[in-house]
């Protein structure tokens, strides 16, 4: 399967500052496997607790391990 990738800029209201999320699609040992990949976090402001790194990873483990599971699931 050739690769596929959708890199969005991602931006929060009412924060000027923005964020890029790169989504991988490809095989790896006859799997398929999805990478996210978020960036540029470190200009966000450090008094917002949900813009700190953990709480990104648990935003988006839920996201991808647990929304997107239980949609694709449906299908």
């Amino acid at each position: 399967m050739p690769l596929k990738m959708l890199a969005y800029n991602w931006k929060y209201e009412g924060i000027s500052r923005d964020s890029f999320v790169k989504f991988e699609l490809f095989e790896e040992n006859k799997m398929k496997k999805l990478r996210l990949t978020h960036q540029d976090l470190e200009d966000f402001p450090d008094e917002i607790p949900e813009f700190n790194g953990e709480s990104l990873v648990e935003g988006w483990t839920f996201f991808i391990k647990i929304s997107l599971k239980e949609f694709l699931e449906k299908k």
